[in-house]
């Protein structure tokens, strides 16, 4: 059948309008968990601010997979398998062909931000070299760290060198903040909920669940301290759940762990996003400056975390409902100045 040509509102010479393609964008970063959510605003201003619709991360698989539907990021894909160590070649002796399995890799991206590499080294090179085979893509190389003595928290420092490089000018970033950087998961709820009634039974209602390890031994505030706060909380009729990982079931001695035991229940074993639905399915969350603290921010779980020589200004969780608590910087000779008991008590509410 025949259309009229005033029900299609298109003349027999004009064209079908077109649709642009999609645009894409790719953070790399090879760090740990909680260098990799201060991240997530970076992704949110890509896309905010450079129209992108959707921005893909690449980095180590076992971190990568909480942020798969909890975050802004798009696809998450495996750094091990991607064979970058190539792009640290020789930039002089590097060379590739145009359906070799890494620039196919790239093909998706306009927008490329690394945190391998450094400005201007092989690698960054390679990259952009690797990705003009197909197409024209921008390469922004950033560091891990922003400077010694920088005014600004990591997640904003990214921000700034990526909006400088753009000439963006000056940025209000507070909008990047202003909701919570991951959501739980459909299934998180239920999930968490199992966990707790499966591993910790003993518990009635939420927990305040305490992590007292970190990747970093220095940055763990004295076990004991995290025992009389979890006493003081029993005490008060809450329901105490210890989450330890790894870093913690390894390096501890047996000893260590089971003092914990009779001030509440002891979870260990679980894998990233298991970690994400405890705990959004918890009252609260008390911890060092770790991974798992940044996840709890970011999850916009009431948050409370000790800092001691690491530095808040730089490194604080982002969170709409995170305290810190810190005392200042380390000593001369390097030792932590740690918050007293009380005060972190205080931040989580029950003091």
């Amino acid at each position: 059948m025949d259309f009229p040509e005033d029900l299609c509102g298109l003349g027999s010479d004009q064209a079908l309008p077109t649709v642009p393609p999609p645009r894409y964008g790719l953070v790399i970063h090879p760090g740990a968990l909680g260098d990799l959510i201060l991240t997530l605003p970076l992704i949110r201003f890509l896309r905010l601010t450079l129209n992108l619709d959707r921005v893909d991360v690449m980095g180590r698989a076992e971190r990568l997979a909480v942020l798969d539907g909890r975050s802004d990021a798009g696809q998450v894909l495996c750094l091990e398998s991607a064979n970058l160590h190539r792009l640290f070649q020789p930039h002089d002796q590097f060379d590739l062909s145009r359906d070799d399995p890494l620039v196919q890799r790239f093909v998706p991206y306009e927008v490329i931000i690394t945190f391998l590499g450094e400005a201007g080294g092989d690698f960054e090179r390679n990259l952009a070299y690797t990705a003009s085979i197909t197409h024209c893509a921008e390469i922004v190389s950033l560091p891990v760290r922003p400077p010694e003595g920088s005014p600004l928290h990591a997640a904003e420092f990214y921000i700034r060198q990526v909006s400088d490089h753009y000439h963006l000018g000056w940025l209000d970033t507070e909008a990047l903040f202003s909701t919570p950087l991951m959501r739980p998961a459909p299934e998180d709820s239920q999930v968490g909920n199992r966990l707790i009634s499966g591993q910790a039974p003993q518990l009635a209602g939420k927990p305040i669940v305490i992590h007292p390890g970190s990747g970093g031994s220095h940055k763990c505030w004295p076990m004991e301290n995290f025992c009389e706060i979890a006493a003081r909380l029993g005490e008060r009729g809450a329901a105490v759940l210890f989450l330890l990982g790894p870093a913690e079931t390894e390096r501890w001695e047996r000893s260590v762990i089971e003092q914990l035991t009779p001030l509440g229940a002891v979870v260990c074993g679980l894998d990233l996003p298991e970690v994400a639905a405890l705990l959004s399915s918890c009252l609260a969350y008390l911890g060092n400056d770790s991974g798992i603290s940044h996840l709890a921010a970011a999850l916009d779980v009431p948050t409370a975390v000790v800092f001691g020589p690491s530095t808040p200004r730089q490194w604080r969780p982002l969170g709409r409902n995170v305290k810190v608590v810190a005392v200042g910087e380390s000593d001369a000779v390097g030792q932590a100045s740690w918050p007293a008991v009380g005060d972190v008590l205080k931040a989580l509410g029950s003091g």
